[in-house]
């Protein structure tokens, strides 16, 4: 009875570990089946020969076909009959970021040895279907999202492309303007604290995403596409802002190696910022001349609030510091 028990429980552990873990490779008396490769649009699936048996007769593989689908009930066959030399298959044509399952059925000619008389039947080379994701699209958006100048640290997100999954991370890369290695490493989540930033430059940063599951050779890791390089950019500090001749002149630090800076003003009365101003390449001082398309007046009594935003074109994309540093006017 104990030995029952004990069976029974081990059978129930085997079904608890398929459904946590549908990406190992399926393993059966007669076959097994894992994936040794996955992309944006293809799996690569591989399983070895094998051997069937029955008792009184003669087996014999004539081929294979293979089967795949966004679920165990409506699954398709993938291409022609495949020939018994066959010991992998790539399935192409799926679409990004998607849960794939994939069955694997052998051709089998039976043979009665007593007999003679043969038939062929259609059996499934594993007991389940084995399930696993392709790799998410090219991440094509990444920004600073944060700066804090004082703690030189910059805080950069990206396009979250991942499943909800576990296995799957993202992998990126941080290099200075002049193409040295700033810092890399991988991550869970959509977002990465760079330390040690300095505001007096800009950096340029990738990411892409990886996906990490078993097969027969222990844990396989694919990675996706890498995004392109992106501009990650600190926050100017604002040096000082007068009022002069009903003017708000404007200074700030400089940013090696961007294209400009753009002049950002609000008020409490004023919905959100409103740009007021454009730079070139070196200039690190401005006026405050028109606001809202207007010619700026200021009213007395009332603060106005100040930010620069540099920016810098990547491959024609163009990117942005916070601008989550300011300075406040106070007008008499």
């Amino acid at each position: 009875m104990k030995k029952k028990v004990a069976y029974l429980l081990a059978a129930f552990a085997m079904m608890i570990a398929f459904a946590v873990f549908a990406a190992r490779p399926v393993s059966a008396a007669d076959g097994f089946l894992d994936v040794s490769k996955v992309t944006t649009s293809s799996v690569t699936l591989r399983w070895n020969k094998t051997a069937f048996k029955a008792e009184g007769e003669k087996v014999q593989t004539l081929g294979y076909k293979l089967y795949y689908g966004t679920s165990t009930e409506k699954m398709k066959q993938f291409g022609e009959k495949l020939s018994a030399k066959a010991t992998g298959k790539t399935v192409t044509g799926l679409k990004a970021r998607k849960r794939y399952f994939f069955r694997l059925k052998v051709i089998l000619k039976h043979t009665n040895l007593e007999t003679g008389k043969s038939k062929t039947v259609l059996k499934d080379y594993v007991d389940n279907p084995l399930a696993i994701y392709t790799l998410p699209e090219k991440i094509d958006t990444i920004r600073t999202t944060s700066s804090a100048v004082k703690a030189k640290k910059l805080r950069f997100k990206w396009k979250d492309v991942n499943p909800s999954d576990n296995s799957f991370g993202y992998e990126y890369e941080v290099k200075t303007r002049s193409g040295n290695m700033k810092d890399n490493g991988s991550t869970a989540e959509n977002g990465v604290v760079l330390k040690n930033a300095s505001n007096a430059t800009y950096y340029l940063g990738r990411v892409r995403s990886t996906y990490t599951f078993e097969n027969r050779d222990g844990k396989k890791t694919c990675y996706g596409e890498w995004s392109n390089w992106a501009a990650l950019l600190s926050t100017p500090v604002v040096i000082g802002a007068s009022l002069s001749g009903g003017k708000i002149n404007v200074t700030w630090t400089e940013m090696k190696g961007v294209d400009g800076y753009d002049i950002y003003i609000t008020n409490d009365n004023w919905k959100g910022y409103y740009k007021a101003g454009y730079t070139s390449t070196g200039a690190t001082s401005g006026t405050i001349e028109t606001v809202k398309g207007k010619k700026f007046s200021y009213k007395r009594g009332e603060s106005y609030e100040v930010s620069i935003v540099a920016r810098k074109k990547i491959d024609g994309k163009n990117y942005y510091s916070p601008g989550d540093n300011d300075v406040t006017i106070y007008t008499t």
